[in-house]
């Protein structure tokens, strides 16, 4: 498998949990609640969204960008920014709300294009 397909595979992989991983490290910090099952509700549960959003927003933008141009940081960022309004105004969201679920799907893009950039081995032993 091609070095760019797995950082691909890789960035859509883990991208999503991004969201999650903000609320609940933010709300353990503003609650001070550090359960562990309470982190573990908030990436379930933002993966519940985040994964469908990802298939059906996520992959599709990227293959048409990748076949027509150069799939740049700006592209990632406008397309996640855009996907977590589109979902704050399908919930009927105040603008506070819509702001928020912008910044949760700038972190998902954020996370998505530093997985993506990365150029990192996970091999214990690499021999090359």
């Amino acid at each position: 498998m091609k070095d760019k397909t797995k950082r691909v595979l890789r960035a859509f992989a883990l991208a999503p949990l991004a969201p999650g991983l903000l609320i609940g490290i933010l709300g353990g910090i503003l609650d001070g609640d550090y359960r562990p099952i309470s982190f573990f509700g908030c990436l379930v549960g933002c993966g519940v969204f985040t994964y469908p959003l990802t298939l059906l927003v996520g992959v599709p933008a990227y293959l048409l960008i990748n076949r027509y141009a150069t799939l740049r940081c700006g592209h990632v960022l406008a397309i996640s920014g855009l996907t977590g309004a589109a979902m704050a105004v399908w919930l009927s969201a105040d603008v506070t709300t819509l702001l928020l679920y912008v910044a949760l799907g700038l972190s998902a893009g954020l996370a998505f294009w530093l997985l993506y950039c990365a150029r990192v081995s996970f091999h214990i032993c690499d021999t090359s």
